[in-house]
């Protein structure tokens, strides 16, 4: 079985097309085929950490097309948010992070697509965060 590493360009709000998935390649990336899941795994990591701030959502799938791994860059802005917010004590600027926060949330439910829930300190304390959060997770 083979195992791709894929990106896709949001065309919608930031949205992935359903249409939209390539494999990444490239003069510095190769092409992003492997034969076995362990390798995909640790590249896909790799790309990940290297370019936390990436902005395209990126994805392992096999050669049946079952994803395996998801990424979504709206993931590391609600850890960015949730340490903004632990580290002011403005209420203003907390009520605005958690508007934002609440936003990429309501986002990454609608991709349909998010796969991970958020370690703890990527979390906002349970008052502040939004009901959809717990009504997806819970589910």
């Amino acid at each position: 079985m083979k195992y791709l590493l894929q990106k896709n360009r949001p065309v919608q709000k930031g949205m992935p097309d359903p249409n939209g998935w390539e494999t990444i390649s490239g003069e510095r990336a190769g092409h992003q085929e492997f034969d076995d899941l362990a390798t995909a795994e640790r590249i896909f990591k790799t790309n990940i950490n290297m370019a936390r701030m990436a902005v395209f959502p990126q994805r392992i799938i096999d050669s049946e097309g079952t994803i395996l791994s998801y990424y979504d860059p709206r993931e590391w802005y609600l850890e960015q948010i949730s340490y903004d917010f632990n580290h002011t004590t403005d209420e203003n600027e907390r009520t605005k992070l958690v508007e934002y926060y609440a936003h990429y949330v309501r986002e990454l439910i609608a991709t349909g697509l998010w796969l991970t829930i958020p370690p703890i300190d990527a979390r906002l304390p349970d008052n502040y965060m939004p009901k959809e959060f717990f009504e997806y997770w819970n589910q």
